[in-house]
């Protein structure tokens, strides 16, 4: 555009999507080395989402130290397609993930602190929960019930019970419905 001269190599949004892909790969392995070699402690934080396709996927963070001298950072580690919701699938797609990273059951049993997640049974029940699952295996950690998901729930209670903020919102829900239906709805075009 400029009168430069780049070539053909990042002309593809896929080809752009796959060295990004490469990159953050990269950068992860480089981190998560660098949090091995100082013997840096973790918590891992994770949720469930589903995807536009309705598939299952397990978003996991981790909070660790990456430097002695300095405090621990929240590091986005992956997102993972789940097979399905079961606590046994949810808990080896997550030893699974770690591993990858190099994150071995003999460095998590050393060095794994905390693990906090949202309040739903797959993940706190107290028999077969993975909770429970990742306490067979590290008895050390400490579980947690995220604070962002009581506070959604707590919102929610009172939404709830305040009358006239529940009619807002099943008003707005009801004016959602009916556009998001709607023939003269604008659709997305594709850009070339």
């Amino acid at each position: 555009m400029n009168g430069v001269d780049i070539g053909v190599g990042l002309h593809s949004r896929f080809s752009a999507t796959e060295i990004i892909n490469h990159i953050s790969d990269e950068l992860k392995k480089r981190i998560t080395h660098q949090i091995k070699s100082i013997s840096g402690k973790i918590s891992i934080l994770i949720d469930e989402s589903t995807s536009l396709s309705d598939k299952s996927t397990l978003i996991v963070y981790l909070k660790c130290e990456t430097s002695k001298d300095l405090p621990p950072n929240v590091l986005f580690l992956d997102l993972i397609e789940l097979p399905n919701q079961t606590a046994d699938s949810i808990f080896e797609a997550l030893l699974g993930c770690l591993k990858k990273y190099g994150f071995d059951r003999e460095y998590l049993k050393e060095n794994l602190v905390a693990f906090a997640c949202d309040g739903a049974s797959v993940m706190l029940g107290k028999k077969s929960g993975v909770v429970e699952k990742l306490l067979q295996e590290f008895p050390n950690i400490v579980p947690w019930h995220c604070m962002n998901h009581r506070i959604e729930l707590a919102v929610s209670d009172s939404i709830s019970d305040v009358g006239a903020v529940n009619h807002f919102q099943i008003f707005m829900d009801k004016l959602y419905t009916l556009y998001s239906k709607s023939p003269k709805k604008p659709t997305r075009t594709r850009r070339v």
